[in-house]
């Protein structure tokens, strides 16, 4: 019997479940218990590494595989051991930097994925730093605020560009300098609000990549605090947990179309501080950090929300003019495009949300999309260039 992959023209789609939103224990961190460590994603694949365990600060660096659930470790972080780094991707590259080990550092260190290896690269150009904050637009990565040193504090931005290798000053966040405060990003706007100076602040600022521009925004609805966790999901930004004299595990959203927050479901453990939180596809993950006792955790995470899969992006389905043939097909299908890709990715999800197929560093005008063992049914595709979304696809399999 044949089975005929259906692929619909490019357009932006949205799709929402009915499933509530939930709390997933994965599989623990791999390594000890800690907080202050540094962690990113890259495609379906987590990564957390240094912070301070069993007594001491560390650098050994692990790998979570959200299809498999199971943390790999991999090559221990090139730069020193050490507490307080930030963590980012861009595109297929992992990056941690800054920290404290004894002094403050500004060394800056690119993990490659495919080689397992860490290569030092310019160091960060501000003053050296821990606590800082950090997050991705695009092909560049971000690192703002932090502490310069006992209770000096900074509110500046810096700009690192992976092309050239480069640093560049930004306009500094208009409200008070701080330490510990999360940040986030979503399309082309980053976001930075908590953390603390000599008060807690509950503050949320918006910055505009395309004016180098700060806007302030609905501030943050829960207490006050610092070292609590963020991450985000399509248009939405999310905080939760952190120390506001004392530990928390209430979650807030925020919606970036409404600038409005909603408390959702609280963190399902321990309340904790400390910890390492990001997103991979429409999942968010907290782990580590300090429990309501003191101890340091390896737990791990997940959050869901099945109304969010993709947000709604306009004018994506002019930015490519897109063909699919043959259409109908039985195994085969190619994607042409009226101009190349660069370093583009494609995702394939379940319409349950699952990942189920990744596609990197695509280039040309073309995409050979292969049946495989896909079973028949519906699925979501998501097409991303530098980390921006350009489109989203709908894929029928038919028996």
């Amino acid at each position: 019997m044949n089975k005929t992959i259906l692929l619909l023209s490019l357009f932006v789609f949205s799709v929402k479940l009915n499933a509530q939103e939930s709390w997933t224990q994965k599989t623990d961190f791999g390594g000890l218990g800690r907080y202050y460590a540094a962690g990113f994603s890259i495609g379906t694949k987590g990564y957390v590494g240094t912070g301070y365990a069993g007594g001491s600060m560390k650098k050994d660096f692990w790998e979570w595989d959200q299809n498999t659930d199971t943390w790999t470790q991999k090559a221990d972080y090139g730069g020193a051991i050490v507490q307080n780094a930030v963590g980012l991707s861009i595109g297929n590259k992992g990056y941690i930097g800054t920290g404290y080990d004894g002094t403050l550092r500004s060394d800056f260190w690119e993990f490659d994925t495919t080689a397992n290896t860490w290569t030092a690269k310019a160091a960060f150009a501000g003053t050296p730093r821990s606590g800082a904050a950090a997050f991705t637009i695009g092909n560049k990565g971000y690192i703002a605020t932090g502490n310069l040193g006992g209770s000096t504090f900074s509110n500046e931005l810096w700009e690192y560009d992976p092309s050239t290798d480069s640093w560049a000053a930004k306009s500094s966040l208009p409200g008070s300098t701080r330490e510990f405060a999360v940040t986030f990003s979503i399309g082309t706007k980053g976001y930075i609000g908590t953390g603390k100076n000599a008060w807690k602040h509950n503050d949320f600022w918006e910055w505009d990549q395309a004016t180098d521009t700060w806007i302030q925004k609905a501030d943050f609805a829960g207490t006050a605090r610092y070292s609590a966790s963020g991450f985000s999901i399509g248009n939405k930004g999310f905080i939760g947990t952190g120390f506001d004299g004392e530990k928390q595990k209430d979650f807030w959203e925020w919606d970036q179309l409404t600038n409005t927050w909603l408390q959702k479901a609280d963190f399902a453990d321990s309340a904790t501080y400390r910890c390492v939180s990001f997103s991979i596809g429409n999942k968010g993950y907290i782990g580590t950090g300090l429990d309501i006792n003191g101890n340091s955790r390896n737990v791990f995470w997940e959050y869901a929300d099945s109304s969010i899969i993709f947000s709604e992006v306009p004018d994506i389905a002019v930015k490519y003019q897109v063909t699919i043939f043959p259409n109908p097909c039985s195994s085969i299908a190619v994607m042409v495009s009226n101009k190349n890709f660069n370093n583009a990715t494609l995702v394939i999800y379940s319409v349950t949300g699952k990942m189920v197929r990744q596609m990197n560093t695509i280039s040309g005008n073309n995409i050979t999309l292969h049946r495989g063992d896909l079973p028949s049914g519906v699925y979501l595709l998501q097409l991303t260039e530098n980390n921006e979304m350009i489109g989203t696809q709908k894929l029928i399999i038919a028996e």
